[in-house]
């Protein structure tokens, strides 16, 4: 209803997997591409707060934390901080 606060928690696990991996080595024209094997396993979780403007209309703030496990994926931002803060801003839109 309007003008309430919600506060929520989130937690999950996420397997993805990646098709191909292209890159351009440092310093030169050369294009390299590899299939990747495996799967990128990470978990997460966070806490949320929602302020219901309307019956159908919220802002919301969702602060969370991922952690990317070593699964031998090629060299990424996941492979080189495998522990990531995250703040999603937003709005909600209930029918």
């Amino acid at each position: 209803t309007k003008n309430d606060i919600t506060i929520y928690s989130t937690v999950g696990a996420e397997a993805e997997y990646a098709i191909y991996n292209k890159y351009r080595l440092l310093g030169t024209d050369t294009v390299v591409g590899e299939k990747v094997n495996g799967l990128q396993w990470s978990v997460g979780g966070g806490l949320g707060l929602e302020f219901n403007v309307s019956d159908h209309f919220g802002i919301f703030a969702e602060p969370s934390v991922k952690y990317y496990f070593d699964c031998g994926q090629p060299k990424s931002i996941r492979t080189d901080k495998p522990f990531q803060m995250v703040l999603r801003l937003g709005v909600r839109f209930e029918l």
